[in-house]
């Protein structure tokens, strides 16, 4: 088997398949599928294009980047224009509207909210921050609540709780 897990005719592509009589990696677009029906249920093979012989399918970790190889750019995520954007709206809004009761907290459930938008989009496998639109700070908008008063329950819990410790 060779060492890469690049496609040996897409080299920007990962490889999901090896061929081991000619030893090439194979991404989906090589390969050959072929499918065969059978009492109601079909069943798909995939073939080497240049073999024309049964080809094996890698491990996931071969062909899905380590969590670890992947660490840095979650650092570098908040320095994106977009989220840095973000932050430095919401900090000047916070303090020239400080005046106005509770904006600070509907400025925290914007970055909630915004934080929300960030894992969804990063669960897709997509590490680009999503953009700044109406859609995606301001729909469902209770969801950002609920996190904030989960948020206001639990630190009401522990500062009785620690009120309990320490009273003498």
């Amino acid at each position: 088997m060779s060492a890469t897990n690049e496609c040996s005719y897409h080299p920007t592509k990962p490889a999901f398949y090896h061929c081991p009589k000619c030893d090439s990696n194979l991404c989906p677009d090589c390969i050959s599928k072929r499918q065969q029906e059978s009492y109601g249920k079909t069943k798909y093979f995939y073939f080497c294009p240049k073999c024309n012989l049964p080809v094996e399918m890698l491990s996931v970790g071969s062909f899905i980047a380590p969590f670890w190889s992947r660490l840095p750019k979650f650092f570098i995520y908040p320095f994106h224009p977009k989220p840095l954007l973000l932050i430095l709206i919401l900090s000047l809004a916070g303090v020239c509207l400080s005046w106005i009761p509770l904006i600070h907290l509907v400025l925290w459930a914007v970055l909630v909210k915004y934080s929300y938008a960030v894992l969804r989009n990063t669960v897709h496998g997509n590490l680009r921050p999503p953009s700044l639109s109406h859609e995606v700070i301001w729909e469902d908008f209770g969801q950002a609540f609920k996190q904030i008063g989960l948020f206001v329950v639990v630190s009401a819990a522990l500062g009785l709780a620690f009120a309990e410790l320490v009273r003498p």
